[in-house]
């Protein structure tokens, strides 16, 4: 509600660069103990007149809404900002922790035994993502369309919006049918392999057709490099906490997503599903682990 009431506000609190607020507290400190910016030295100058103070706020107010301007300006151009923001954290990071565990039950349903295991199983879901992914799209180009000819809006207005409707909340609809048909039932692994292939899709679809900045996928190969990595923690060096794989070929994989342009929320899918111990951290609708 907050995005689509005040977008201008929302936007500005979710890419706030949080590490700003150090910096303005070292700031803070150092004109505590004496030391002096340029408003500091005018303010200062005993020769300095009303008007030289006003000139000056004015100049560090106009230097710090370019400074605003350059860094939404970096957003929409590259889609990274590069500064630690809310967005960042939560849409690059913690998203990429949520697919990983999604990744790791669907990887266990695919395994012999698994819900998903009967090759045909797997592939209807697939086709069912095919439809999840036609269907939302094509009611959206009809309902701009309709809209377009009663005159309320124009499809080049809402027309590129019609990769938005593509993916499934992979969260909301998780947590929904763990509580509707209980942990374990084969309906959740289906269901997640549809919402990931959904989502996968769709951010396939926003990489190619409005992609935020020059795709680099170069730097999937450091991805095949951090799975390789992957392998040789599992049979050679035989480590069997998850945090080596999570911080080292995850970390990596994840960083070969982010700079090659495809968004990071998918750089732990290649390493995570087959890390030993991700069973004791499985997750449910009431935090407990099953």
């Amino acid at each position: 509600m907050w995005a689509n009431v005040a977008p201008a506000t929302y936007n500005n609190f979710t890419h706030f660069d949080l590490t700003s607020i150090f910096h303005d507290a070292d700031e803070h400190h150092d004109r505590g103990h004496g030391g002096k910016s340029s408003h500091t030295l005018t303010t200062h100058n005993p020769e300095a007149s009303r008007e030289d103070h006003l000139v000056a706020d004015a100049s560090q107010s106009a230097e710090h809404e370019a400074a605003e301007h350059e860094a939404a300006t970096e957003v929409t151009a590259a889609g990274h900002t590069g500064t630690l923001t809310l967005h960042f954290l939560v849409t690059d990071l913690f998203m990429a922790l949520f697919f990983a565990i999604a990744a790791k039950e669907v990887w266990e349903a695919l395994l012999p035994g698994g819900a998903l295991s009967d090759p045909r199983k797997a592939a209807t879901t697939l086709l069912a993502t095919l439809g999840g992914i036609v269907g939302p799209a094509g009611l959206y180009v009809v309902g701009v369309l309709l809209f377009s000819s009663m005159n309320l809006t124009s499809w080049a207005e809402l027309g590129r919006g019609w990769v938005v409707p593509c993916a499934t909340d992979i969260a909301f609809s998780y947590l929904v049918a763990r509580i509707i048909v209980g942990a374990g039932h084969p309906a959740i692994a289906s269901l997640l392999l549809l919402a990931i292939a959904d989502d996968a899709v769709g951010l396939v679809i926003l990489a190619v057709f409005y992609p935020t900045g020059v795709l680099a996928l170069q730097w999937l190969l450091l991805s095949v490099g951090a799975v390789a990595l992957r392998f040789v923690f599992q049979k050679v060096l035989k480590l069997s906490s998850f945090w080596w794989y999570l911080l080292i070929p995850g970390a990596l994989s994840w960083f070969a997503f982010y700079k090659s342009g495809i968004h990071p929320a998918l750089g732990l899918v290649p390493i995570v599903p087959a890390i030993p111990g991700w069973s004791k951290i499985a997750l449910t609708p009431w935090g407990k682990s099953s």
